[in-house]
């Protein structure tokens, strides 16, 4: 099966997106250690960096 680069596109953004919601519905992470509350906080925002520029396209 072939599908073209756009539609490929739009699976990854559904699925991103569908993962994004279940993060946003789930109970707030209680992270204690500074390292890892910044590398969860640059995690989120390169996820949503990176799925609103593909979003646009």
């Amino acid at each position: 099966m072939k599908i073209s680069n756009i539609e490929y596109k739009n699976q990854i953004v559904s699925f991103a997106l569908q993962a994004k919601e279940l993060f946003d519905h789930s109970k707030e992470k209680r992270i204690t250690d500074d390292f890892d509350k910044e590398l969860y906080e640059e995690f989120w925002t390169e996820y949503n960096l990176l799925l609103n520029r593909n979003m646009n396209l």
